[in-house]
């Protein structure tokens, strides 16, 4: 029986209220097309569930009781012993390596938090272009790793607090639009290897805009500094539209008939 892939475009801590203004106001077309012409629902996840157990939560179906993994630093259970956790930690699969191991074909691009599936039926690229970059950037199987060497790397060097801590915030800015664009070139070239049965991608450019650019956006923030608003602009508003052009380019080359889902998760809503 044939079947409509399923194409999934996450956007890491995105705000979907400021999201849905910059749709309805014509800023974000490619967004504001979606909600005219597709089905749409907010979703808010249960007070108290730490940011680090969102993705990891989204990927395996589980409460972070159920994966164990709440944040990069945890107690060592029955201890008050600390160290470091990563997504080696995570036990439960991920739903597409359940996918795969039923012979699905699936290509996961930068799911954040997620360890990767070395016998999976397809394509998985980890921390490539993730804000919280745990692992070192890879492609697996092995042999698609010659695809991130094609693209070269993310273009934000090390940690995004690394910009505005040394007042770079115009060149942060930038690192931010070229990574979405080069995250998109390299989407588009493994969604035209072949018909995956799932395809799942995630832009976490608006992860490390909204932490470093939120203050530059809102007036009433602490620490708010005009000049720089004047300056700069809103680069968090700039790095939203720079991430619903790349949505285009991604829903351009999908077929009408393949089943989309689009993700953002902020402030406990996704």
């Amino acid at each position: 029986m044939s079947h409509a892939p399923v194409v999934v475009i996450g956007f890491d801590a995105m705000d979907p209220t400021l999201a849905r203004r910059l749709a309805q106001d014509g800023r974000m077309p490619a967004l504001a097309g979606l909600f005219e012409r597709s089905a749409w629902a907010p979703t808010r996840n249960p007070e108290g569930l730490v940011v680090g157990g969102i993705w990891p939560s989204f990927a395996t179906g589980r409460w972070p009781g159920g994966h164990g993994f709440y944040c990069f630093r945890q107690f060592i259970s029955g201890t008050y012993e600390i160290r470091r956790f990563t997504p080696y930690d995570i036990e439960p699969p991920a739903f597409w390596r359940v996918l795969s191991d039923r012979g699905r074909r699936c290509c996961v691009v930068d799911a954040p938090l997620a360890r990767p599936v070395e016998a999976i039926g397809g394509v998985q690229v980890v921390d490539w272009g993730t804000h919280d970059r745990m692992l070192e950037p890879s492609a697996w199987p092995a042999s698609s790793s010659a695809l991130l060497a094609r693209h070269g790397a993310h273009p934000v060097v090390g940690a995004c607090d690394d910009y505005t801590r040394r007042g770079d915030e115009d060149g942060l800015r930038h690192a931010l639009a070229l990574g979405a664009a080069r995250k998109t070139d390299l989407n588009l070239e493994l969604l035209a290897c072949e018909p995956w049965d799932l395809f799942l991608t995630v832009y976490s450019e608006s992860h490390c805009a909204g932490h470093q650019f939120w203050g530059v956006h809102d007036p009433s923030w602490p620490g708010h500094d005009p000049g720089l608003r004047e300056r700069m602009g809103d680069p968090l508003e700039a790095t939203y539209e720079v991430l619903d052009a790349q949505l285009g380019r991604m829903l351009d080359a999908i077929d009408p008939g393949d089943t989309l889902g689009i993700k953002s998760d902020q402030k406990g809503e996704a």
